[in-house]
């Protein structure tokens, strides 16, 4: 597993997180006996944006028997942007036989907010803030973006026999509100 995450106080513009990937990274997770298995190869986490670049090999699989399986390659989450550059393999593999199993090659996600403050609503007799009004996220929207350039592959396979199987090979989503 590799993780890559970037934080900041709330309110500032902090926490970028960054992954750049010239080689291998895998991960493999399996379970026997109504078991949960979940693999995740990269994870890639930033408070404000998360960016992944790979012309290597990421790989993730996972395995369960009479359980639930759950693989992914990468998986980016920032508030403002996630976006994905591939030129190598990202690749989620999961299997569940009599049970279920789901694989997601690559997913970014992003949704923008921005938290304020409540106003101070105690003060002490010496004019210290000791208590705050709830705050309130303003939600902005997220952007996200997947390169896959040539020579690139993005892959999700899922099985399942006598189960359910569910793969995507990318899933780049964006929200609002």
């Amino acid at each position: 597993l590799t993780l890559a995450a970037g934080f900041g106080p709330p309110s500032y513009t902090a926490g970028s997180a960054a992954l750049e990937n010239h080689g291998d990274i895998s991960a493999s997770a399996s379970t026997t006996y109504a078991g949960y298995s979940w693999a995740t190869a990269a994870i890639v986490s930033g408070e404000q944006d998360a960016h992944a670049y790979n012309d290597g090999s990421i790989e993730a699989y996972a395995g369960a028997e009479l359980g639930s399986a759950k693989a992914y390659g990468a998986f980016l989450t920032g508030a403002d942007f996630a976006s994905t550059t591939n030129a190598g393999d990202i690749i989620a593999v999961a299997n569940a036989d009599g049970g279920v199993a789901f694989a997601v090659g690559s997913h970014a996600y992003a949704l923008a907010q921005t938290y304020t403050q409540g106003a101070c609503n105690y003060y002490s007799p010496y004019g210290n803030c000791y208590g705050y009004d709830p705050g309130t996220y303003t939600l902005a929207g997220g952007v996200t973006e997947l390169n896959n350039e040539e020579g690139g592959l993005i892959s999700g396979y899922a099985s399942a026999d006598a189960g359910v199987a569910d793969a995507y090979g990318a899933e780049v989503i964006a929200a609002f509100g």
